[in-house]
């Protein structure tokens, strides 16, 4: 994901409420979330896991093994190019 560094000009201008992005068309081309409302969005769409699914999954990383570092550097990977790739 690339970074973009906001001066305090523009950090002004997203607010703590958000902001649209767009072109000099007026064509939208992203939206800002402040990572606070990001985390409170974020929680209300993604179901929390419940004490079981966290007991099963801890009991099946101890049996089968968890993840190497290289595996999961490999997954991310995978994963941008796939969408760098998109259409």
């Amino acid at each position: 994901m690339n970074q973009v560094i906001l001066n305090a000009e523009t950090r002004a201008k997203c607010g703590m409420a958000g902001a649209e992005f767009t072109d000099e068309l007026g064509n939208v081309i992203g939206y800002f979330v402040p990572e606070n409302s990001f985390d409170w969005i974020a929680s209300l769409i993604l179901p929390q896991p419940t004490d079981r699914e966290i007991a099963d999954a801890r009991n099946e990383m101890q049996t089968l093994g968890g993840v190497s570092t290289p595996e999961v550097l490999a997954g991310i990977d995978r994963a941008n190019r796939a969408w760098d790739n998109r259409k």
